[in-house]
């Protein structure tokens, strides 16, 4: 074993050190970078999906809506507030506002002869709009959807 001059050793004591503590460095901030990405993607995931449970809120209420043709026969004058439980827990996730029914368009349904065109039912087109809002995190979505439907021949579209 060859022994190094004593003046050379000396400049090298430390070096190991410093190398070490440079790539302590390096790996500490790869791993604080991994974990704020991980932590930012946990966020859009959980935004995601309350605005999907949300979306669900909504279109429970207007599928509630659409279920009774009286929705459409008498509309109501002022919105509608719905509390839902969108997972199922017992506890309100989301309050729905849901606007009367707009209606936009009325014809007699076709396939009726002239003879009886007085007498033929009516197909009427319809707005529904439904917003729903998370009452943990505030997350709002607005949901519209048409519907048409076939009334009695003494409907009249007042909007």
């Amino acid at each position: 074993m060859t022994r190094l001059p004593q003046p050379v050793r000396r400049r090298q004591e430390g070096a190991t050190l410093l190398i070490a503590l440079v790539f302590l460095v390096i790996f500490t901030m790869f791993a604080i970078s991994g974990m704020n990405t991980g932590i930012v993607n946990l966020r859009t995931a959980n935004n995601a999906q309350l605005v999907v449970e949300a979306q669900y809120a909504a279109q429970q209420t207007i599928e509630q809506l659409l279920g009774s043709a009286s929705s459409f026969s008498a509309v109501a004058a002022s919105p509608t507030t719905t509390q839902v439980d969108s997972n199922g827990d017992g506890s309100v996730n989301a309050t729905v506002v849901t606007q009367p029914p707009k209606c936009l368009s009325i014809a007699p349904a076709a396939g009726y002869s002239y003879a009886f065109a007085g007498s033929a039912p009516k197909d009427t087109v319809w707005e529904v709009v439904s917003t729903a809002t998370d009452g943990a995190f505030g997350t709002s979505i607005t949901l519209r959807q048409g519907v048409k439907v076939r009334l009695p021949v003494d409907t009249v579209c007042v909007n």
